[in-house]
């Protein structure tokens, strides 16, 4: 993490699936009908812990739909025309049903067959989704697209949609995912998460009343809302949206492209940020909101432009002397690349602030910027001895 002054930090964090689910191999010339199965494993949103099992089961709702096709010669062929596939528990337990997950015999999908793999296909592909206990709206457009709409991010926020998966004949036989084998999935939260704090390290003083106002005038200069100014790709988080989803070439992980009906913004309120004294560690700051919690926010991968934090805030002394300073048009500016939010991943946003701060405490455009410490120096004085001599005779 680097810092800028206002010192701007960012975290990220998610994390990818690596475990080992056995396999068929592709190279046995005469194999025997094998079901295709599925398997699931979750990312907890803003986290790198991993899901498995009952728990990955749990974090979806025990549930999720898959699509599938198989490439037959030139032809695209509907194997899993959005079927349902729900944990059961019981590994083992049918023919279509080796990690818990089934999708024959369920209740209200009696359509639902058992499939097996055609060793005459060239490859197959996989899309994966779980709408949870969500409202978010999944179409398939194709067999490597999506289309989903979201009310607001909370919504989002319930919805999981697994990496791609693409399994070809003539791929590596040992591995995840491999022709034959168990399908598995790997979903991730569509939501982004993001947090801000503050906190300061000017000796001898406390900050407190900050507020953040717009430079071009875009809102109220008294805001105490911790909003950002400039050019931004997505409303806030009570805001919904259609979004076209594809997946990355390399990591075949879900990327969402916000259509063109959502007009882009040009800030973003964090929410509501106390008056009081803010904190004065980088492990315990001032958050946005009141507390260190994640809020869901809007994915907007598109983002194309920075945004700047602008900050007046008050400098009380802490010898109880009447020193009180006021500071105005302290301002960061925050790269594009780290208002770029992706789903499944968290951002924390901290801003420092510190002697070196770029505000003024005089007149803007006119006074220099930063504080400047008040020091001392002594010079004694020598005896001045006067030139005139008072002279009279004694009498």
């Amino acid at each position: 993490m680097k810092a800028l002054y206002l010192p701007f930090l960012i975290t990220l964090a998610a994390c990818t699936n690596d475990g080992y689910i056995g396999n068929q191999s592709s190279e046995d010339k005469t194999p025997e009908p094998v079901a295709i199965e599925f398997a699931a494993g979750s990312n907890r949103s803003h986290t790198r812990a991993d899901l498995t099992g009952d728990a990955a089961a749990t974090a979806l709702n025990n549930f999720f739909r898959v699509y599938g096709t198989k490439t037959v010669g030139e032809s695209d062929l509907i194997v899993y025309p959005t079927y349902m596939v729900q944990y059961k528990g019981a590994p083992n337990s049918t023919e279509s049903n080796t990690k818990g997950w089934e999708y024959v015999g369920l209740e209200g999908y009696d359509s639902q067959t058992i499939h097996y793999w055609d060793y005459s296909a060239s490859s197959y592909t996989f899309q994966a989704w779980s709408t949870t206990t969500g409202h978010a709206d999944v179409t398939v457009t194709s067999k490597n697209t999506l289309t989903v709409k979201a009310a607001n991010a909370d919504d989002l926020s319930r919805l999981y949609v697994a990496d791609l998966v693409k399994v070809a004949k003539s791929a590596s036989t040992s591995g995840l995912n491999t022709y034959g084998g168990i399908v598995t999935f790997t979903f991730r939260n569509m939501a982004a998460k993001v947090r801000m704090g503050f906190y300061e390290t000017i000796p001898g003083y406390t900050v407190s009343n900050l507020t953040f106002r717009s430079a071009a005038g875009r809102f109220d200069g008294t805001n105490t809302h911790a909003m950002l100014d400039g050019s931004f790709n997505a409303a806030d988080a009570t805001k919904g949206g259609t979004y076209h989803v594809t997946y990355n070439a390399e990591t075949q992980r879900a990327e969402f492209d916000l259509v063109a009906e959502t007009v882009p913004a040009d800030t973003y309120d964090f929410g509501t940020f106390s008056s009081g004294v803010i904190g004065t560690e980088s492990s315990t700051p001032t958050w946005v909101g009141g507390t260190p919690a994640f809020q869901n926010v809007l994915p907007n991968e598109d983002n194309a432009g920075d945004m700047t934090l602008y900050v007046d805030f008050t400098l009380t002394p802490t010898d109880g002397s009447e020193d009180v300073i006021h500071v105005t048009g302290a301002k960061v500016v925050v790269p594009q690349n780290v208002m770029t939010w992706h789903p499944n991943y968290a951002y924390t946003y901290l801003f420092k602030i510190t002697k070196d701060v770029n505000g003024t405490t005089g007149e803007e455009g006119t006074d220099p910027e930063k504080l400047y410490p008040i020091t001392f120096d002594a010079i004694v004085a020598e005896i001045d001895e006067t030139t005139d001599v008072y002279e009279k005779p004694v009498e």
